[in-house]
């Protein structure tokens, strides 16, 4: 069964990615485990995580590894009617005391990617 537990690596790393891309344009994965160990701590679970959780966003298009262990952003000219919505969706999953009336003042690093 998937729980909410299960969804915020994947959510937290994508939080962290948008923090940095916002500043910066590369990104490397020394600095995302540096920033995620704050969050889950420093063990070998978290590396393996975000080994599995990268390709993903790379196969999902949000980020590109021009080299091993760095990582760029993708830029966007839009995204439809639906990927917005099912992109605040996910966000509000793990945010329970925003309204989707709010969404669309935040400037959370989450939206880095598609907002």
């Amino acid at each position: 069964m998937l729980t909410q537990f299960n969804l915020h690596p994947r959510y937290d790393a994508m939080v962290v990615l948008g923090k940095f891309f916002h500043v910066q344009d590369e990104v490397s994965t020394q600095l995302i485990l540096n920033k995620m160990s704050s969050i889950y701590a420093s063990n070998r679970s978290l590396p393996n995580a975000l080994y599995c959780i990268m390709p993903m966003y790379i196969e999902t298009g949000l980020i590109n590894r021009p080299k091993t262990g760095l990582y760029t952003k993708v830029d966007y000219e839009g995204v439809s009617t639906f990927t917005r919505k099912l992109y605040i969706k996910s966000f509000l999953v793990h945010n329970d005391l925003i309204q989707e009336e709010d969404v669309d003042s935040l400037e959370h690093p989450y939206f880095e990617f598609i907002l």
